[in-house]
């Protein structure tokens, strides 16, 4: 894992090495959305708005508009000579008269980067040797780099000229410049921002958009099937614990505030943290984990660990496969959703075990002595909840698989947790980027916990006849069967070789894994032809001792 190439975050929010309660998970260096089109957080090209000292400019296609001028601090400035100050006097006059045509960036002189240094008129933009457009030919000025600008109104000859620096939009803390006007970096977002904001899903609005929550629960009261369920976030119809509203649908959008009203009633919409509305103060959960003893004990647990995202990847396919191709109608959505749902967490702890073995391999290289062997092992037993453990079962996905699966993804802030004494550990010995990676996987793992819960939800209102095909376990020797253990065991001699290899050495291994699991022709066609001949997708350990179960620890 190269770790020397990680990008460190400037600014304090995303700097903390632990999640903050209350923080959107986009706070974070490496979760942020970072899309400069406007409808996110804020509109990233409002920071060239101020690429040029004491004025601002709005960067429309080839256009540069000047649009405001800080006079005062041009004339405090040491570094604005007497003529240059009559010009920016000249700007700030006329900015401020409406009857006056607005000033216009003509030529700007630079260095653009991949288009070196050039004399670039703006009207030009677009063309051979060129910027695309005024926004991406200031973007591409370097920090502190000379300018010399040209200005001129239409249709009148005079040229004004100032010279300047390309001037930092962060100051030595990471924070946006004192130049930057309160809002100047969401005034280009939608508007009203209400009617996006009501209209786009979680996954657009990814910092702080809930579709589905629990409803505020008071301090004291016992769990409730009825208050712990999932309702819509912008419901109109409040509800409470003790008497909630309907729970969330696919269809839920008559249950929600109309346009009209949420511009109304924003304010109503409550604070979700842990996945359920809160009114109070909140209490973060305590990492309470203890770090294991020595170096090899760490060892064994982060094999062990990578032997369960295997296993429990096994299951999770099983238990997709086994859900009806063309369930009832009343069904079909819930079925559809719970689907895709569980394949994405299914893909997800593949990614995990990637990351285990990139900081198995790097705790070798560091200190941990003997030769870097990659962990692909499967567990033998999975952990059930609190100190309980069960062996790896391939069953189809009824309310208790449902139930198991939600246990093994609940979220590590104990001893229980898989991944508590491994995170624990790290942060003691090695913090930095190996303690992150671990805690990226423990963060997401709080994601499955809740989508599990999810899925919970949505098929409980259905017979498990209604969604479940009618699975039976293969024989031994069935071909279909056969296929799929064949490709299965292909798959782990390329992944073994591809994690052996590391990066960059391995890319191209490990991309034709990634084929050999989604293709057709490969893990995912053979699942599915065991479903679609009513047959159980099951997984035999290969005889082969790279690939046998290991113990837990």
């Amino acid at each position: 894992m190269a770790v020397e190439n990680k990008i460190h975050p400037r600014n304090r929010t995303a700097a903390n090495d632990q999640p903050i309660a209350g923080n959107p998970v986009s706070a974070r260096l490496e979760s942020g959305v970072g899309n400069c089109f406007p409808g996110l957080e804020f509109d990233i090209r409002n920071l060239e708005r101020r690429f040029f000292p004491f004025f601002a400019v709005d960067l429309i296609g080839s256009f540069a508009l000047v649009m405001d001028v800080n006079i005062a601090a041009a004339r405090l400035s040491n570094e604005v000579t007497p003529a240059q100050l009559t010009i920016y006097e000249r700007l700030a006059r006329d900015t401020a008269d409406p009857d006056e045509p607005v000033w216009l960036v003509l030529f700007i002189e630079a260095n653009f980067g991949p288009y070196g240094d050039m004399r670039f008129e703006l009207a030009t933009a677009g063309g051979a040797g060129r910027p695309a457009d005024a926004w991406t030919a200031v973007r591409l000025i370097p920090e502190g780099g000379p300018i010399v600008l040209t200005l001129g109104q239409q249709q009148r000859p005079e040229r004004l000229t100032l010279e300047g620096r390309r001037q930092a939009y962060l100051d030595d803390r990471g924070a946006l410049r004192s130049f930057f006007a309160p809002g100047e970096m969401t005034q280009s977002l939608c508007s009203p921002w209400t009617h996006d904001f009501r209209d786009c899903g979680c996954y657009y609005w990814a910092s702080n958009h809930p579709d589905i929550v629990q409803i505020q629960k008071p301090e004291d009261a016992p769990p409730s099937d009825e208050g712990d369920r999932m309702i819509a976030w912008q419901r109109s119809v409040k509800g409470t614990f003790e008497n909630p509203p309907a729970p969330a649908r696919p269809d839920q959008r008559s249950a929600e505030m109309a346009y009209y009203e949420i511009n109304h009633r924003w304010q109503e919409l409550a604070v979700v943290l842990d996945g359920r509305e809160q009114g109070g103060a909140y209490a973060p959960k305590a990492f309470s984990a203890t770090p294991l003893p020595d170096m090899a004990t760490l060892i064994e647990h982060l094999e062990y660990a990578a032997g369960v995202e295997l296993a429990v990847m096994q299951e999770y396919l099983t238990a997709a496969y086994s859900l009806r191709q063309n369930p009832v109608a009343a069904a079909a959505d819930d079925v559809r959703a719970a689907n895709a749902e569980i394949m994405r967490v299914a893909i997800g702890e593949m990614r995990h075990l990637r990351a285990v073995n990139d900081v198995l391999r790097e705790l070798k290289q560091r200190d941990a002595g003997g030769p870097f062997v990659p962990a692909l092992r499967v567990a033998a037993e999975l952990p059930a909840g609190g100190t309980n453990f069960r062996p790896v079962t391939f069953r189809p996905l009824t309310a208790a698989t449902l139930t198991d699966f939600i246990e093994i993804e609940r979220p590590s802030f104990s001893v229980d947790g898989l991944y508590g004494r491994i995170f624990a550990t790290l942060r003691r010995d090695v913090p930095g980027p190996l303690a992150d990676a671990v805690g990226l996987i423990i963060a997401e793992g709080t994601e499955h916990f809740e989508t599990f819960l999810f899925i919970q939800e949505w098929l409980r209102g259905h017979n498990e006849a209604d969604y479940l095909g009618p699975t039976q376990q293969p024989n031994p020797g069935n071909a279909l069967h056969q296929a799929l253990q064949q490709r299965y065991a292909t798959l782990l001699d390329t992944l073994f070789r591809a994690y052996r290899s590391g990066m960059p050495a391995g890319a191209a291994l490990v991309a034709e894994a990634r084929s050999a699991m989604l293709a057709d022709d490969g893990i995912a066609g053979a699942c599915k032809a065991l479903a679609v001949a009513g047959l159980l997708v099951t997984f035999e350990t290969p005889n082969d001792p790279r690939f046998a179960s290991i113990p837990r620890p």
